[in-house]
């Protein structure tokens, strides 16, 4: 099947993870369209303030942070200018799950 011409190609903007702040002005030099905040990094709250202060959005990862350290995290990306902010979670299933097989 070929794609009509009339119809741009679909592309996707990157979301890079920034480990310090020096990472943050570099993907501010790229003009990413967000920043996302690594799960072990969600307590990092400098990082968080910095890359807030870009004015993009953040995807924060919740890994295993607790709630009063997610709260503090989305706190700290609003109050340092984050105008939207995204908690992402792949929570385990709180129970076992019986696999089933369709015959």
């Amino acid at each position: 099947m070929r794609r009509s011409s009339s119809v741009p190609e679909a592309r996707p903007d990157p979301v890079l993870h920034p480990f310090d702040a020096s990472a943050v002005d570099f993907l501010a030099s790229l003009d990413v369209a967000c920043y996302k905040i690594a799960s072990f990094e969600n307590t990092d709250l400098p990082l968080i303030r910095k890359a807030a202060s870009k004015g993009k959005p953040l995807i924060i990862s919740t890994g295993m942070a607790t709630l009063a350290e997610i709260a503090e995290a989305v706190e700290t990306a609003r109050s340092a200018g984050a105008p939207d902010v995204i908690l992402l979670s792949a929570p385990a299933p709180t129970r076992p799950r019986r696999k089933t097989a369709i015959c």
